[in-house]
């Protein structure tokens, strides 16, 4: 039996983990994609070591590589516009993406530029 609605924290999961065979999670992941690494290292998996930046980093250049090859950047950002959900400045990020990359669309800066709203200093880098 799997458990799908309603599991948005990594202690939800866990409880439903003790009489289900799996869980399965959609919009929380969604709306805060850092969640995907917390269920992780919480599961028993190998733990991931990156930071919100890492991610940020590997993310912008997937987005340099896809706007070469014809895409918007207005559709590339909706993937992460909760990558900082929680923190200080949370809203002010999403609102420059979501108000700059429609006008810049092959401008990968913006990422860059909206980075700068968040009050967040990335762990350690490995």
């Amino acid at each position: 039996m799997v458990v799908n609605g309603g599991i948005d924290t990594v202690q939800k999961a866990q409880n439903h983990l003790q009489y289900a065979d799996g869980v399965m999670i959609g919009r929380a992941f969604w709306n805060a994609p850092w969640l995907i690494r917390d269920m992780h290292n919480a599961l028993g998996f190998q733990p991931q070591q990156t930071n919100h930046d890492d991610i940020l980093y590997a993310y912008q250049d997937y987005c340099a590589r896809m706007l070469t090859q014809g895409a918007n950047l207005h559709w590339l950002i909706r993937p992460i516009l909760g990558l900082f959900h929680g923190f200080p400045g949370s809203k002010k990020w999403k609102s420059y993406l979501v108000t700059e990359a429609p006008k810049r669309k092959n401008d990968i800066r913006v990422l860059s530029e909206a980075r700068t709203l968040i009050n967040y200093v990335s762990e350690n880098r490995s």
